[in-house]
């Protein structure tokens, strides 16, 4: 281990591994889109001396950090506005960060509608995700969590999640298959 490390610090720049930390911390906290990382010690060793390079996806902290506060300046300007719930677009790497901010800057009376456009893609990542919000009533709904074709997930999330669901669409029979799979909470159809 030691002697990899050296072996490591003396070939790449300071700058190259931090990246590759980063992106591997990254993988761990987004739990890896649902593919958890066996060995990160290999992992990171392999993605130093490959030049791993993230997926489009990807943002470093600071950056994920920053949004989330440009999303909480937001809902402060909505609240001053009056305005009592807000809708965000949020991805399984970013949704937990945003509410947070968001309840910190205007707090947990201010309602907060999560719409991830399908990209927490399956049921377990919604679930932990809901999981991780637990403390936070002001989430009213998942809207759009997972690919609305799958009713069925939709009808296992809502037994699963405290956070209610909801579709986006006008398609009246896919709601119907939505309803009859006990799937959905809400209906956007506009």
């Amino acid at each position: 281990g030691e002697e990899k490390a050296e072996e490591l610090a003396a070939k790449y720049s300071p700058e190259h591994i931090a990246e590759k930390i980063e992106f591997l911390e990254w993988k761990i906290e987004t739990k890896s889109r649902g593919r958890p990382i066996a060995d990160p010690a290999s992992w990171l060793i392999r993605a130093i001396e490959k030049d791993y390079k993230p997926p489009a996806t990807f943002r470093p902290k600071a950056r994920r950090e920053k949004e989330a506060e440009e999303t909480a300046r937001h809902a402060e300007e909505g609240a001053r506005r009056g305005f009592t719930h807000h809708k965000i677009k949020a991805r399984p790497w970013d949704a937990v960060d945003q509410v947070k901010a968001m309840t910190a800057a205007v707090g947990r009376d201010y309602g907060i509608r999560i719409d991830p456009n399908e990209w927490f893609e399956t049921p377990a990542t919604t679930v932990r995700i809901d999981s991780e919000l637990r403390d936070y009533a002001n989430v009213t709904c998942f809207e759009d969590p997972v690919p609305k074709k799958h009713p069925e997930w939709y009808g296992l999330l809502r037994r699963k999640c405290r956070v209610p669901m909801a579709i986006h669409t006008s398609d009246t029979a896919l709601i119907l298959d939505h309803v009859r799979r006990d799937g959905v909470d809400y209906v956007n159809v506009g």
